[in-house]
Order: structure tokens, then sequence, then C-alpha cells
């Protein structure tokens, strides 16, 4: 194995190592049986957490070893696997590539998750995934209808079987006891050297390394300074950025009655606790869309197939805007886009490749390698005249050149019929929430890090500075994913799944509602909290006055 394969199978997990204990993740037995897409759906979940890379751990599933896969709405995770027609294909790729132990049988000493559509089937479980016609549910026991619910495909089914998933892997992991009490947001190692009588200014100019300059602070006794220099990741052994141990939360217990619904529409149930199978009628796919995705990363990477699936492929215009220059190897446990062979490469392009192999060919998919800024919102119309001046152009403001090299971001911006916000600071949301105020589209706004996400609806009736405030709304922090510049976060895939899921849940919901005149009453706002979903009703602050166009 190379020395860039080995540090893809060290590192993948970094940016969840403050959330979980990674060395008893890895540890764990989980089985799930039932049905195969949403079995197909789980496995990618609990594979990118690193459940069964220990060699006592392993992801057990009770399938036949040799049945096809098919034509499984999850498949598309594995492609970069090689040839896995079968589950027995998939579980031998896992191993030999991540080191994921996968398993065909069953174990009754294992936690086990049950998938199904809604029949009953007697099976016994420690929790059970449902999904059908446009719901998604958890529980601790196995639901009971009041009729058969419908199990029609409908444009939801990728997108609220991913966020099931991600709520089933992320309540696994609460029942074993692994999730931390208190989390950490980053970790590194320093390489630190002691400066006699030297004060910082003075250290700064005469000490530099292949790791670039230090960070320096004087000493408490004012006689000297000391100077530290980041070890790039790549280069340091796992084993010590594990080895800080902190206290985990006690295992989740749950009420034999305890039931979740996961998705955008609430659950009814009668005075007995049956779940009254209601039809939704909800079309298998839109006919086109033109959807710009602002961000690439842990959110965007989820979202865009997942909103994808659920518009006809000939329909299907895709606009990836990504300023990031680089995947990187921690980015691989939870940004679903990319793989291996793309590390070192620049987001927004390798989005895009990827998701030109997934769709069928003549695919309609740009990337833009962009930031999205104040002047992109800018408008001929917005640019003021003087007496003695006459009109200023566009050019002039930001000049000609940068004009023409903005040219496919605003173009995107004049098309899109919907925007999905999946950014890293509150500002470029601000911006791009402009941009779809001016021309009149929703943005579905997500946001998530360690165990907490938001997703929302921000129409003409409510803005960033009518949600969050003006300052909060332009603060330009950049809360990132990346090694360096900004905040560094905590992040794990559940999250990240089910925030880029029902980004492209609600963004279908609220196209199918535009097109077709369709409202079914889905929410239009949701939150997650340690694998706990509710309502986030969205509404202005109410010191806030005027209307959006005058904030924004």
């Amino acid at each position: 194995m190379s020395s860039s394969e080995t540090a893809v199978l060290e590192h993948r997990f970094h940016r969840q190592l403050g959330l979980v204990d990674q060395d008893a993740v890895e540890s764990l037995r989980v089985s799930i049986s039932g049905d195969s897409d949403l079995t197909l759906a789980v496995l990618s979940q609990l594979a990118s957490i690193g459940i069964g890379c220990a060699e006592d751990g392993a992801i057990r599933l009770v399938q036949d070893a040799r049945s096809e896969l098919g034509e499984s709405r999850h498949k598309w995770i594995f492609d970069h696997l090689g040839e896995v027609a079968t589950w027995e294909d998939l579980a031998s790729s896992l191993e030999s590539i991540y080191g994921v132990e996968v398993v065909i049988g069953d174990d009754s000493e294992a936690l086990h998750l049950h998938c199904d559509r809604g029949e009953s089937t007697g099976t016994v479980a420690d929790l059970y995934a449902t999904a059908w016609h446009g719901q998604a549910v958890i529980s601790r026991q196995p639901l009971r209808f009041t009729d058969a619910p419908n199990v029609e495909p409908c444009l939801l089914d990728s997108s609220l079987e991913t966020a099931l998933a991600a709520t089933s892997a992320q309540h696994i992991l609460a029942l074993a006891g692994v999730v931390r009490e208190d989390a950490l947001s980053d970790r590194w190692i320093s390489l630190t050297a002691r400066v006699e009588d030297m004060t910082p200014e003075e250290v700064l100019k005469r000490f530099s390394s292949e790791y670039g300059n230090p960070t320096v602070t004087m000493l408490p006794d004012s006689k000297g300074s000391v100077l530290r220099f980041r070890i790039p990741l790549d280069e340091t052994h796992e084993a010590l950025l594990r080895s800080i141990d902190h206290a985990c939360k006690p295992p989740l217990k749950l009420a034999n009655d305890w039931v979740m619904p996961i998705g955008p529409f609430p659950l009814s149930t009668d005075e007995d606790g049956n779940v009254l199978a209601t039809d939704l009628d909800l079309p298998a796919h839109l006919e086109s869309a033109n959807v710009l995705v602002l961000g690439t990363g842990g959110l965007g990477s989820w979202a865009t197939p997942l909103f994808s699936a659920g518009i006809a492929a000939d329909g299907l215009r895709l606009s990836l805007v990504d300023a990031d220059d680089s995947v990187d190897v921690h980015n691989l446990n939870r940004q679903v886009l990319y793989t291996p062979a793309e590390l070192g490469l620049a987001k927004a392009p390798a989005a895009a490749r990827r998701m030109i192999s997934l769709l069928p060919e003549g695919a309609n998919v740009t990337a833009i390698q962009h930031r999205l800024e104040e002047r992109h919102t800018i408008s001929e119309q917005q640019i003021v005249t003087t007496p003695d001046a006459g009109m200023v152009s566009l050019d002039e403001v930001v000049g000609a050149e940068q004009v023409c090299d903005d040219r496919p971001l605003l173009d995107a911006i004049d098309q899109m019929d919907i925007a999905l916000a999946c950014l890293d600071n509150q500002f470029a949301r601000t911006m791009l929430n402009r941009s779809c105020q001016q021309h009149g589209v929703p943005m579905i706004n997500g946001g998530g890090e360690g165990f907490s996400g938001v997703v929302e609806v921000l129409d003409g009736n409510v803005c960033m500075v009518c949600r969050y405030g003006e300052e909060a709304a332009r603060e330009q922090e950049v809360v990132t994913c990346q090694e360096t510049g900004g905040r560094p976060v905590a992040s794990i895939v559940t999250t990240t799944a089910w925030v880029g899921a029902m980004q492209a849940a609600l963004a279908l919901l609220e196209l199918l509602k535009l097109q077709q005149g369709i409202d079914r009453g889905h929410l239009a706002g949701l939150a997650w909290n340690d694998g706990t979903v509710h309502e986030r009703p969205v509404a202005g602050l109410p010191w806030i006055e005027g209307a959006c166009s005058s904030h924004l």
C-alpha cells in the first residue's frame, strides 16, 4: 500500500475524532436487515463512520450474498469501488479498499436495525427504520398502520432514505454509548521550540521551516518566546491524534413507544398510536430544474445527487459553485461525491466530473470554481447615476476583466430556478439570498457542524436579515472543514448527510409547488440535534421591519 493510500485510511476520520470514541466506533458490531435499498443507504453511513474497521468490529448484512444490487437508488455511493454487482462483491470491496469488515449473515449479539416499507415481518430488532411514499420514520418498535401505506416511487425517495439512514446511524452511535459528552472541534500536532532573549516580532523575522511560518507567543517571564509549527495532517501519526481521552455520554435508552419522523411531513396517528397512511400523491419526478448549488463540500456533496434523483435527467441543469482548491483526505468521511482519486483536485470540477459520471450521457453540469461576493449581487439597475457622470456601468464598478471572469457565476445566478446554500459562512449565504430575492426564486439554506444542523426555506417573505438580524447575517467568519483558514469544525457524515438530504427534499417540494401548484403542506424548516429531528419554524425577528428587499 502506498503512503498516500495509508494516509487515506488513517486520516479520513480526522474531523469526527472529537465527536465520538473512534476506537470504540470501529469495534462496534451492527447488523442490518430488511429492505435492500434502505440497507444500502445505512451501510454507506456506517462504513463512512468507520464501524467495522477494527478486528473485533463488523457490519453484518442480513441479505443473500449473491443477490444482485441491481439499480438500487444508493448504489452510486459505492461506484468508485469497482464492479460491485452483488452484496458479496460490495462486502469484499469495502474490506479491501477501506478496511471495513462487512459480513453477510446475522449476529444475535450485534446491535440490530431493521429496515422496512411498513410491512409486518415479525423481525425483532433494537431499531426500526421505515420509509414509504414521501415519509420516513425511525422507531423503537415496528410501526402499526391503519391501512397499507403507499409505496409507489416518488421524487423524494433518495433524499428521504438517505436522511433515514443518517438518523439510524446516529442513533446506533448513541445506543452504543460512543458519543463524546464534550466535543473537540480540532486536534493537531505542533513542533515547539523556545528562544531565549528574543521577542515574538524578532522570532518571526528569523525563523521559518518547511511547514511555513510559526505562531509565536511571549514566555510568561518575558525573557523569550515560544514558537510553534503545525505539522501537516498527512505527516502526523494518527494514533497520536486519538490519544486524547474524554468521557462519552451514557448509552441512550429509548422508551418502547418512541417514534420520530425525520422528514418534511409530520406523522399522523390515531388515539391507539396507529399510523394514518396519508396518501401524499407525489410524482415520481419533476420534468425540469435549473439549480445553483453554492458549496460542494459536506452538504452540497449530498444535496446535489439527491436533488438530481428527483428530476428527469434530460431536464436537469446543475451549476456547482465552490472556491475550495483541494479535496482533502479528512473530507472523505462525509463528502460523498469525492473519493481518494479526487484528493488534491479543486472541489467544483471534481464534483461536476463525478455527477457527469452518475447521470445519463449529455447531462448538463457546469463547474464554477469561484466565491460568491457582494459585487456579484450588483445589478445595472442598482448602480446610481450622477448629474455629471451619467450612468456608471458594472464594468467600471468591478473592472471589465473581473466581469468577464465572473460571467459563468452571473449566468448561473440569472438562470437558476432555485438555489441551495451549502456554505461555510453567513455573509455568503446572505449574498446568495440577495440574488435569490432579486430573481424571485427560493433559497434552501442549510448548515451543520458537529451533531447540530438546520435546513430552512427562505422565500420572498423571509430573508437572512429577517431571520438572523443584520449583524449575524453579515458575519464573515468562515466555519470550515478545511485544514487551514477560518474556524475548523468537527464534522461527521450523519449530520452532513441529513442536512444535505433535507435540502434536496425541500428544494424538490418547493419546485413542485412552483411548477405544478402542488403544496402538500411540507414543513419549511427542520433542525437536527444529536439525531433528534424537529420542526424549526421559519419567521423573521419581531423587531425587524420592512420588506426583505430593503434588508438585503
